[in-house]
């Protein structure tokens, strides 16, 4: 990769020509996860991809390291500018992966809480993603992951009343529908389009007291377990 094409739309000329740029692929990341390291002596900076990212063109890989690049050096005076065209390339690949992700099998009963949901708030017309339990978290009870289109809500809910599992599902499928935004660098999920429509969730905000009980009930059960 020609390293100029990387760093010449976000830099002043020059700024970054003593910089070293290194790129590693790796199986230890999960789709489409990447990160990166600045050794600041010296003036090193080393891309981290998973090796699904070899087969994505250049562009919108470009738009990816620089990306990276936006969130390492947004706080100094040589970062002229926060977005490029690659940039916004990368943006949408992102948002639409959910579309070649691959069918697994889902869960029956969040299925059917699925598609109460999705008649409900989304006029039947949002396709339903993969629906899936995870382990028995208590600090993160779901989470919405856009390469593989899959909700996975925690373990520790399947004992729980249905109207906490379904308000949780319909939290992450929010994620689905709102996608993401992203500014200096860095993603917004919570955006206000997406907490008015969190809202409108029958008492949500009673839910989310009921959820808290649940899972605090649910942490002194395991915290007053001895082996």
């Amino acid at each position: 990769m020609d390293f100029e094409l990387l760093t010449k739309p976000l830099f002043n000329e020059g700024v970054m020509q003593e910089y070293r740029f290194t790129i590693k692929y790796s199986e230890k990341f999960n789709n489409y996860n990447a990160n990166v390291k600045f050794y600041r002596l010296q003036k090193h900076v080393e891309f981290h991809l998973s090796r699904k990212w070899q087969s994505v063109s250049e562009e919108i890989r470009i738009g990816l390291l620089q990306s990276l690049l936006v969130r390492l050096f947004k706080k100094s005076n040589t970062l002229l500018q926060t977005t490029t065209f690659e940039i916004q390339l990368y943006d949408l690949f992102l948002k639409n992966l959910h579309t070649v992700a691959v069918r697994k099998e889902s869960d029956v009963l969040l299925i059917s809480i699925f598609n109460e949901l999705n008649e409900k708030f989304f006029f039947n017309v949002m396709e339903m993603p993969n629906l899936v339990w995870g382990n028995d978290n208590l600090r993160k009870v779901g989470t919405y992951e856009y390469a593989t289109d899959t909700v996975t809500i925690s373990s520790a809910l399947v004992q729980a009343p249905n109207v906490l599992i379904a308000y949780v599902v319909y939290h992450e499928l929010l994620h689905k529908k709102h996608k993401f935004t992203m500014k200096n660098g860095k993603s917004y999920h919570h955006t206000p389009a997406f907490k008015n429509d969190e809202a409108l969730f029958e008492d949500y905000q009673q839910v989310e007291k009921m959820l808290k009980k649940y899972l605090s009930s649910k942490k002194s059960t395991f915290l007053g377990f001895h082996f």
